[in-house]
């Protein structure tokens, strides 16, 4: 029940209040919102989640490229999209990561024109979704979109994804305040920008960690799909898609990085 902390230095000297400082995390966004997000809603609506298509969701995407593209394949970064290099092999998960068009998605403001920017650049890869990994922060921005309309066509258009993630997850394991980047509206709320700009403090992150390795469950309710997570959690089986890191041996599985680790009597696992 204790956290222990480093010293959190600045050009002024240790931060006094390191416990309670907001970090922006980053891309590490795309595993404490969608992952912990895409694991909510299979507990509430079955694993059936991670095979939904995109398109049925996001009919903007009217490109037959889209069309066998899942909401689990974006979470691995597979969606099959992108302007790297046109062969799959060697590996290299950053390929492609930044080009020409980056910046006029990222700096779209509302949900539409990060999708109509995210249209107009899309180029499809020959391997299709699933295959292979390219790191695509648009991938995890669309995703986000296409989980806001899956639970309005769920629970109505009242409906707001972070909303029920703020009620549903944060709230009952102690996290009453969970700010994150969003699309910028001029009709409401926007769209939390799932793929980077959650600012929990090291408490708030540790609180997910713990709920993660308790299989999803706390205070004897299952909150995250139990199923759904197994896999994610540390095992004997390499499990994701190679991100080309022929060192390390990492893969990159449901929007987080997993890598082996042999401990000291020699059992290795991937965590």
């Amino acid at each position: 029940g204790k956290i222990y902390l480093q010293a959190a230095d600045t050009p002024a000297g240790p931060l006094p209040y390191a416990d309670r400082q907001r970090f922006g995390v980053w891309s590490v966004t795309k595993t404490l919102g969608n992952t912990l997000t895409m694991l909510r809603l299979a507990e509430k609506y079955g694993p059936e989640i991670f095979d939904l298509k995109v398109i049925d969701y996001i009919t903007e995407l009217t490109d037959p490229g889209w069309a066998e593209v899942t909401f689990g394949d974006l979470l691995n970064m597979a969606s099959g999209t992108g302007r790297g290099q046109a062969e799959a092999e060697p590996y290299n998960i950053s390929d492609g990561q930044i080009d020409e068009f980056y910046g006029a998605w990222y700096e779209a403001k509302s949900a539409a024109d990060k999708i109509a920017a995210h249209k107009a650049e899309t180029q499809f890869y020959s391997w299709g979704p699933g295959k292979v990994a390219r790191y695509r922060d648009q991938d995890h921005v669309l995703l986000g979109f296409a989980m806001d309309r899956f639970l309005k066509s769920k629970e109505g258009p009242q409906a707001r994804i972070w909303t029920m993630m703020e009620e549903e997850v944060f709230e009952p394991i102690g996290i009453y305040y969970a700010p994150i980047n969003r699309s910028i509206e001029t009709d409401g709320p926007g769209l939390p920008l799932m793929a980077m700009g959650f600012y929990p403090t090291v408490e708030d992150m540790v609180k997910i960690a713990i709920l993660m390795n308790n299989h999803g469950e706390f205070d004897g309710r299952q909150i995250l799909s139990k199923k759904m997570l197994a896999d994610i959690l540390p095992g004997h089986t390499p499990r994701g898609l190679p991100t080309g890191d022929t060192v390390v041996g990492t893969h990159y599985h449901k929007g987080t990085w997993q890598m082996p680790y042999k401990t000291a009597e020699g059992e290795t696992f991937y965590t």
